[in-house]
């Protein structure tokens, strides 16, 4: 039964309480009003009509719990777990309807990335012990002894906390990150911000007995001698202070008649004070659970995605995420040497710095170098970043990592001969390293919003299970302030050390210096497109193909930066494992036609199949079809 249903039935029985306050104004009857309504909706224990079969969902019988509460209530839950889990998420429902089973959908979803479930009946619902709901303010102690059991068992040992609500079940989760420290993400759905906003939002149909000035009061006060606890600091709301940048993931729909929109806009203005990683959905018309069939959640892709996409943050791994001196020591040369792609301003601020602190050195026969023997070498685009992330840089000057050019082509012996001492110099003379110094704290909200943003939702399990190889890599990420809107996979290897593959990432930033990236989409498709270049090679077999192909199409791939067959054979074998990857991560049907139709209008790979059927086979296979 719907909240609100309950208060009009429990409102509809007031009118006498509501002549009397009329009459006299008085207090007493206020409170008295909002009493009955509270312990209408709360003096009860819920029992289900409908409780769902783990098996129809295609999961293994869950494992029956009983934790113990530290007030002393046995607490029922159910447990699907894989034999190694990555995560666990504990999934809580709201306060009549549905039955915590309602989340087998979930459960069912998650197993498949190894991530556990664990669906506690909170107290006063279900199988566990309690005669009333408690509207959050008691539920965390539930919460609690669900977290506790995690720490205890081996089979959980290290592996990430996430806590996920819908309704009150939502605010249940909130109050409990802002409390427990062992919870290390949350999802919630549909939660509000606190009762008295709950109340406020409803006051006119259900209560409007009480003044709205004296509305918050009576409830405090009603709340106080129900629970004993001070509402105004016991509130989802009030909790969020707790969140010390831990994760976050809101949902609420636009039209809610159950919890109304406000409360979501409340609560999502207060986390961004307190998590710089915060992600929110909000879904148009009157849909309480967000998706239209909570039960069976994957209908909806969307929505899954979003879900799964902030489970795998916090349950994969991840690249690493920083700048480097050496990356922006060459992309700022490549600026002034007037190479159009380092010149794309997207960061205002720290171009202009850049401007003012090298103005003296704009013509230096470093830059002078590059800016002639950029065509003669064809070392623009990603060769200017991989020239960079190759360098060491010491306080006498640079040097290269040792064999560095071994594998890569677009640096010559004799090009590096000539321009190393010239970068050199412009290195020393110009202070580039007290540049850097000073400029580290910008770097690092450049890195930070990097990492919140992008670093922490690939797949990186994708990239190996896809191009059946393992990777023996480490993947990273390395943020170039002077990309402009272009961004670069290369790959480096040290010595006596893992090989990287490196995605050197834009950076934007707001006029008041605030970073900026691409979301959701635009910045999957880059970060992935990067990483794929580490995993494809162009094969001399389809030199007579990409040969054909470029000269076939020649003005158009020349103004996107391609003009040898090897850019046309690798440049169509990611794009089209960029896709796959879309694909395979649920992305919608829109969103994949869109990429397709990119590919073809603005890139020019027309040759690339607008089929997505085609693309749930082997793309890598498109020029053996050709």
């Amino acid at each position: 039964m719907r909240i609100l249903f309950a208060l009009l039935f429990a409102a509809c029985s007031l009118s006498a309480f509501e002549v009397k306050a009329q009459e006299t104004g008085g207090k007493d009857n206020w409170v008295a009003a909002g009493r009955q309504v509270i312990n209408y909706l709360v003096d009860k224990h819920v029992n289900y009509n409908m409780i769902h079969d783990a098996r129809d969902f295609g999961l293994p019988a869950p494992d029956s719990l009983t934790l113990k509460t530290a007030d002393g209530f046995e607490i029922f839950a159910y447990e699907i777990c894989p034999e190694h889990p990555k995560g666990v998420v504990i999934c809580l429902s709201g306060i009549e309807n549905p039955s915590v089973t309602a989340f087998y959908g979930h459960a069912a979803e998650f197993i498949k990335a190894g991530v556990a479930t664990i669906m506690p009946d909170l107290r006063g619902h279900g199988k566990s012990d309690g005669n009333r709901i408690c509207l959050a303010y008691e539920e965390t102690r539930d919460v609690k002894a669900v977290t506790d059991y995690i720490k205890s068992n081996a089979k959980y040992k290290g592996v990430p906390v996430i806590v996920m609500g819908v309704s009150m079940g939502g605010a249940v989760a909130i109050r409990s990150i802002g409390e427990n420290k062992d919870i290390d993400g949350l999802v919630s759905l549909s939660a509000f911000s606190s009762l008295e906003d709950f109340l406020q939002a409803s006051r006119e149909a259900f209560l409007p007995m009480i003044p709205a000035t004296e509305l918050d009061g009576v409830t405090r006060h009603v709340v106080k001698e129900k629970y004993s606890v001070d509402a105004s600091v016991s509130s989802p709301v009030y909790a969020l202070r707790g969140l010390d940048n831990r994760p976050v993931l809101m949902m609420h729909s636009r039209k809610d008649t159950q919890v109304p929109y406000s409360c979501f806009e409340i609560l999502s203005a207060e986390a961004s004070k307190y998590t710089i990683d915060l992600d929110t959905m909000t879904v148009e018309g009157d849909e309480h659970f967000i998706c239209k069939d909570f039960i069976h959640p994957s209908s909806d892709r969307e929505y899954m995605r979003r879900v799964m996409r902030f489970i795998r943050k916090l349950t994969s791994n991840h690249p690493y995420v920083k700048t480097e001196e050496g990356v922006e020591l060459m992309e700022i040369v490549a600026r002034f040497a007037d190479n159009t792609v380092f010149n794309d301003s997207i960061a205002p601020r720290y171009q202009k710095d850049c401007d003012e602190w090298f103005a003296a050195w704009k013509n230096h026969p470093a830059v002078v170098w590059l800016h002639n023997q950029l065509p003669v070498y064809s070392i623009g685009y990603e060769a200017v970043p991989w020239f960079g992330a190759h360098l060491l840089c010491r306080e006498d000057g640079l040097d290269l990592i040792p064999n560095a050019n071994k594998e890569y082509k677009r640096w010559p012996r004799k090009a590096i001969k000539e321009f190393l001492p010239l970068l050199t110099d412009f290195y020393l003379k110009s202070n580039f390293s007290e540049f850097y110094r000073q400029h580290s704290q910008m770097y690092k909200k450049a890195v930070d919003a990097a990492r919140v943003t992008m670093a922490d939702y690939v797949d990186l399990d994708w990239f190996g299970s896809f191009f059946k190889k393992e990777s023996t890599a480490d993947f990273g990420i390395i943020v170039g302030l002077n990309n402009g809107s272009g961004s670069f996979g290369i790959e480096r290897t040290k010595p006596g050390e893992r090989t990287e593959k490196i995605a050197v990432m834009l950076y934007g930033e707001d006029e008041d210096g605030t970073p900026w990236y691409f979301r959701d989409s635009e910045i999957d498709k880059i970060l992935v497109h990067e990483f794929c270049h580490s995993f494809i090679m162009p094969d001399k077999r389809y030199k007579d193909i990409g040969s054909r192909l470029l000269k076939e199409h020649r003005k158009k791939l020349n103004s996107v930066g391609y003009g040898i067959w090897e850019n046309v054979i690798e440049e169509t074998l990611v794009r089209a494992s960029v896709i796959r990857y879309l694909i395979d991560h649920g992305y919608s049907e829109k969103a994949i036609k869109d990429e397709i139709n990119n590919q073809h209008e603005y890139y020019g790979f027309i040759w690339l199949p607008k089929d997505i059927e085609w693309y749930k086979g082997d793309v890598l296979e498109i020029f053996d079809e050709m």
